[in-house]
């Protein structure tokens, strides 16, 4: 028999929350029950089950049953499911691709107006290279002195020994490594400690309520951003493909966001798990 909870980094991989993913394949594994059970069977804190069953139904993964003593929660098929969370996806990449080329057909004449051509080989550059697409892990190979990123779940970077060894060598050589993670890294032991691991590497890290996207900024020269729909972005070899924007409007642009979101966030060490109001007790029964 499959065990479920080998599938949390796939479905995580696909947009869901650590705590989402458990919950959902905890309820595909014991069917329709409480809350509380839910969040035993998840491994969930229960006082957070609540809020996580709640964004999984208004998602329409699933379904709540009014019930006394307590409401009763269940998964929608598995197919529907992760149609509805590939639809989504789909959605979001679509946007984004969108989202791109009118920055780059914006931006492009003001560049262009702006950065005298001094040849015709200059004169003959494509506008497209200005934003296009690059395996996901290139930003490592061009990166020399800085790196500003943001962090969101699935928040596979954390584990990823390689980029741990290179935050390592490039703080040690005088480089600096910033990134700002969303609250959920908070929410996960694992996740949490390998946060701490980078930090004690050189990281500086720091912590937002909310984190609109995931993006890595290099020496001041280049964004990646990363692709939601990657199965349907696959370089040569299978590797995921990002965004790869190199207008220095645009990155510039995506730098000033960083500071911003740098300046409102917590630093890592300073920041908690938001506090959870208990969901009221059922009505108590009669006699």
């Amino acid at each position: 028999m499959t065990d479920v909870t080998e599938l949390c980094p796939s479905l995580a991989a696909l947009g869901l929350t650590p705590y989402a993913a458990r919950v959902f394949l905890a309820l595909v594994t014991t069917g329709q029950a409480p809350a509380a059970t839910v969040a035993e069977e998840a491994g969930v804190p229960r006082q957070r089950v609540y809020d996580v069953l709640e964004d999984l139904a208004r998602r329409g993964l699933v379904t709540r049953a009014p019930h006394k003593p307590a409401a009763l929660y269940d998964v929608v098929d598995p197919d529907r499911a992760l149609t509805l969370i590939m639809e989504r996806n789909r959605a979001e990449f679509e946007r984004q691709e969108v989202l791109a080329r009118e920055i780059a057909a914006e931006l492009g004449p003001l560049w262009r107006g702006s950065h005298r051509r001094t040849s015709a080989q200059e004169a003959a550059v494509d506008d497209d290279a200005l934003v296009s697409m690059a395996p996901e892990d290139e930003w490592r190979t061009l990166t020399r002195h800085s790196v500003r990123a943001t962090s969101t779940p699935p928040y596979d970077g954390l584990t990823d020994p390689a980029w741990l060894r290179q935050v390592e060598q490039l703080t040690a050589r005088g480089g600096s490594v910033r990134c700002v993670y969303q609250q959920d890294v908070l929410e996960d032991e694992e996740l949490l400690h390998h946060a701490h691991r980078f930090a004690d590497a050189g990281e500086q890290a720091r912590v937002a309520e909310h984190v609109p996207s995931r993006m890595i900024l290099t020496d001041s020269r280049r964004a990646f951003l990363p692709i939601p729909y990657t199965q349907a972005r696959q370089g040569t070899e299978g590797t995921p493909t990002v965004f790869l924007v190199e207008h220095p409007d645009v990155v510039k642009r995506l730098e000033d966001e960083f500071e911003l979101l740098w300046l409102r966030a917590v630093p890592l060490a300073e920041a908690r798990p938001r506090p959870r109001l208990r969901a009221a007790p059922g009505p108590r029964p009669a006699g």
